[in-house]
C-alpha cells in the first residue's frame, strides 16, 4: 500500500477504521489522495462532535469554506496542513472548490437533524455529506458525469447503514441520534424497532429516487455496480473500491436485518467478512 511519508493510513486508522480499510481496496496511486479526503471529513467530524452551540459549528464550517475559497484562488501556500493538502488535490485532480463546499453545506444541514426531521431532509443531508465525499473520489478515478448521482447515492446508503449500526456504540455517529432520537425514547423494543424500521425505508426511498434506481428485493442496499463499474468508470481498478464500499454497506444492513432493527443486539462487523462477500 501506497502512502505518504505523512502516514495517512496509521493516521486514518485511528480515527475512521472503516474508510482506512476500504483504502486497500483503492487504485494504488490514489490511496494517499483518498486518505487525505478521509481525513478530512475525520478532522471535521472530531471538531464538531467537540462543540455543543450549533452557531459555533456553522461559524466553524464557515471557517473552512473560506479558508478553501481563498486557497483556490491563491498560489500562497497555506499554514494549515488539511488546507494545503486539499489544494494540492484540486490541482492535480481538476476538482472544483465548490465540490468541497457542498460537502461541508451537506454537514450544515445535517446539523439541524432534529427529533421530527422528515426523511427527505435526512436523505438530503446524507447525499450531500457522504454522497459528496465518494463523489470526489469518483471524480479522481474518472467516473463520468452520468453515473455521479448513482455514486452520490451509493454513499448515501453508506452513510446511513452505517450511521444506524453506530446506535449500539455509546457515542453514535454525529446527526444520527437526531433522526432516529425517538428510538432512545421511553418504549418497549418493540415498538421502537418498528420505528427505526419504518425511519430506514423511509430514507432509503428517498435515496433511491435521487438516481432513478430501485434498492432490489428486501430494500437492500442500492444495486449500482453494473451502471458504475460496466459503464462509466475508464480506469477499472477503481472498481474494487466501490464494490467494497458497497459490499460493507451491506454488511452493516444485513446485521441490522439480524437484530431485528434492535441496536442492543448488533454484532460486530469482521472485516474478513467483506473480503468474502467481495470475493463472491
Amino acid at each position: 500500500m501506497e502512502i505518504n511519508q505523512h502516514s495517512l493510513f496509521n493516521q486514518l486508522k485511528k480515527t475512521d477504521s472503516d474508510r482506512a480499510f476500504l483504502l486497500f481496496f483503492a487504485p494504488k496511486q490514489l490511496q494517499s489522495a483518498f486518505a487525505v479526503i478521509d481525513l478530512w471529513n475525520a478532522e471535521l467530524m472530531d471538531q464538531l462532535c467537540m462543540i455543543t452551540e450549533p452557531h459555533m459549528a456553522m461559524i466553524r464550517l464557515q471557517w473552512w469554506k473560506d479558508q478553501l475559497a481563498q486557497v483556490a484562488q491563491s498560489s500562497v501556500f497555506s499554514d494549515v496542513a488539511m488546507i494545503q493538502q486539499l489544494k494540492e488535490l484540486m490541482a492535480r485532480f481538476s476538482l472544483a472548490t465548490q465540490d468541497f463546499i457542498a460537502v461541508l453545506d451537506g454537514i450544515a444541514d445535517g446539523l439541524a437533524v432534529d427529533e421530527g426531521t422528515d426523511a427527505p431532509s435526512f436523505a438530503r443531508y446524507l447525499l450531500a455529506h457522504q454522497g459528496g465525499l465518494l463523489r470526489l473520489k469518483a471524480k479522481m478515478i474518472g467516473v463520468e458525469d452520468q453515473a455521479l448521482k448513482v455514486i452520490e447515492a451509493l454513499g448515501a446508503v453508506y452513510g446511513l447503514m452505517r450511521g444506524v449500526y453506530s446506535l449500539s456504540a455509546p457515542h453514535a455517529q454525529i446527526n444520527v441520534r437526531g433522526i432516529f432520537r425517538d428510538y432512545f425514547l421511553t418504549g418497549s423494543r418493540a415498538d421502537l424497532a418498528k420505528t427505526l424500521k419504518r425511519k430506514m425505508d423511509e430514507i432509503l426511498n428517498h435515496i433511491s429516487r435521487h438516481d432513478q434506481l430501485s434498492f432490489g428485493e428486501r430494500r437492500v442496499v442500492i444495486k449500482s455496480s453494473d451502471i458504475i463499474f460496466q459503464n462509466c468508470v475508464h480506469k477499472k481498478a477503481g472498481k474494487k473500491y466501490f464494490c467494497a464500499l458497497q459490499t460493507l454497506a451491506n454488511l452493516y444492513d444485513q446485521e441490522i436485518l439480524r437484530a431485528n432493527y434492535s441496536p442492543q443486539d448488533f454484532k460486530p462487523i469482521l472485516f474478513k467478512e467483506l473480503k468474502i462477500w467481495w470475493q463472491s
